[in-house]
């Protein structure tokens, strides 16, 4: 469902889309989210005319963390489901591959912005990414081609051989695989 399905169904069958201004409003909105069949669900922030608002008017808070000027499409705000899940890279691929379609690959500049807007809202300094490396070299698990935007060791030790990137950031690191994170999938 688009932010904009989202948005006339909720005012159609309730009142509006959500928004979260308090502590406590965080606290229900997360809860509410478990429940959610996608890793996000939408809410009232919407970004339009060079800047945020809830959609229904309430003051905007200082509970969100958002781009000052998000790229196209991102300028609908989603609250992410289940933000507290940590995993091992093995656990997450799982995880993604069953719920999504795999974990993520960067491999162009508009990639790495997403990942690093989507990074933001992780409760772990680093997140899993698709990158592996085994048999002597680096790859993205989707086979997409590694590309030139990630620098890590050419031969890491063990178990230092999966691939994280530091959340909201462009740095790359090598982490030890049974390492619980938050992780990326791709849809």
């Amino acid at each position: 469902m688009t932010w904009e399905e989202a948005l006339q169904y909720c005012r159609t069958n309730y009142t509006d889309l959500i928004s979260v201004t308090t502590d406590n409003d965080l606290t229900s909105a997360k809860s509410a989210s478990l429940s959610s069949k996608t890793s996000r669900v939408w809410t009232g922030l919407r970004f339009m005319d060079g800047s945020w608002f809830w959609v229904n008017k309430d003051p905007l808070g200082n509970l969100t963390t958002v781009p000052s000027c998000p790229m196209k499409p991102y300028r609908c705000g989603a609250l992410k489901a289940g933000d507290e899940m940590m995993m091992t890279w093995e656990e997450a691929l799982q995880y993604c591959r069953t719920n999504y379609t795999d974990l993520i690959s960067v491999t162009t500049d508009n990639d790495l912005t997403s990942a690093k807007s989507a990074s933001l809202s992780s409760k772990t300094s680093r997140v899993w990414t698709g990158l592996r490396f085994m048999d002597g070299s680096w790859f993205w698990v989707n086979k997409d081609p590694l590309g030139n935007l990630t620098t890590v060791p050419s031969c890491p030790m063990k178990p230092y051989r999966c691939g994280a990137l530091k959340a909201g950031d462009e740095v790359w690191e090598n982490r030890d695989c049974n390492e619980k994170l938050n992780f990326l999938c791709s849809y």
